[in-house]
């Protein structure tokens, strides 16, 4: 018969108690896996693998692909992809050169490649970083996404991150929060001794520790938003963000400014679909309808971007020419 997953778990409960019982001072009995010692987690972990094969592993990162097929399109050559390691089906892209060295010849004609090392830092730089990786195997193009983040941090300009402290919470310091939530939870049908006073005094030994992680979340998030590039925020992308320009249809259009349509409506960026396309919204107006770049040149005329970044708020924006003219 088949090892199920529940075989698996009670394998992985009775590794958990053996690890207790051998003198552990840190697990403890019902802890959750991500609750126990390197050790227990380690012990854990081995003891179900061992019965389920691969039921621990992550999913497929898709880190290398090959191309099936491409066709030739006024946007560029749509590439059809299977992923090189779980032969899994990817999404297609659209980029300028063909895949196909038979190909070539009906290619546009590109400029010159420019050297990784002596190109400006940004965006292209780290994109000619990425087309370096690309290698033929067995007669096709294959992309290894094996780039390092130190690697990145250089084509893009960015200096050496700072030293940041994470939060550190000990396993098992939660239990005395979560026995109590299970107490009041139930009610005092299940127990008697469930009295106001109870509560008040549960609540007296519990809500400093849980004020102290609510600071350390917020020193945490203040860091965060200091070091870290908000993008799609109505504050602008931070330098060298590769975010702050989008790729589609073989078109480049910038994320961190506001766009004007042909009726002399604004729209702000916010976010990209599933598809990679640019999302906008209507005067930045989150109680709009998030609307793709493509819909908004259909419905409502030319899409275009405008020296207006997107930290300028939206009343500092000229209105439309006629209103400007009535007035």
């Amino acid at each position: 018969m088949r090892p199920t997953l529940m075989d698996a778990a009670a394998a992985a409960g009775r590794a958990a108690e053996a690890h207790i019982a051998s003198g552990c001072t840190i697990c403890r009995r019902g802890a959750r896996l991500a609750e126990l010692c390197p050790d227990g987690q380690r012990a854990v972990t081995e003891a179900a693998h061992q019965i389920t094969p691969h039921l621990m592993d992550p999913p497929c990162a898709h880190t290398s692909w090959e191309v099936t097929s491409e066709r030739d399109t006024p946007a560029g050559w749509v590439k059809h992809r299977r992923c090189a390691d779980c032969r899994d089906r990817l999404e297609p892209i659209t980029e300028p050169e063909p895949h196909w060295p038979q190909n070539t010849a009906h290619a546009l004609q590109l400029p010159a490649a420019v050297r990784t090392d002596s190109a400006p830092p940004g965006p292209a730089r780290l994109a000619a970083l990425m087309r370096s990786r690309q290698h033929w195997r067995d007669g096709r193009l294959v992309s290894e996404g094996t780039l390092s983040q130190a690697e990145i941090r250089n084509a893009l300009g960015w200096g050496e991150p700072e030293q940041v402290h994470g939060i550190t919470w000990e396993p098992g310091r939660m239990d005395r929060v979560r026995e109590a939530v299970r107490v009041i939870t139930a009610g005092p049908s299940a127990f008697p001794d469930l009295t106001d006073e109870w509560v008040i005094r549960t609540a007296r030994v519990l809500l400093p520790e849980l004020l102290e992680l609510v600071e350390l979340l917020h020193a945490r998030v203040a860091d965060l938003e200091a070091h870290g590039c908000r993008c799609y925020d109505p504050t602008s992308h931070a330098p060298g963000c590769i975010k702050a320009y989008v790729r589609w249809q073989g078109r480049t259009y910038p994320a961190a400014v506001w766009y004007r349509d042909g009726d002399g409506d604004w729209w702000a960026p916010v976010s990209v679909d599933s598809r990679g396309c640019l999302v906008l919204l209507l005067n930045g107006d989150t109680s709009n309808e998030p609307v793709p770049l493509d819909r908004a040149d259909e419905e409502h005329g030319p899409v275009t971007a405008t020296a207006y970044g997107a930290h300028v708020p939206r009343g500092d924006l000229p209105e439309l020419i006629s209103e400007t003219a009535d007035a």
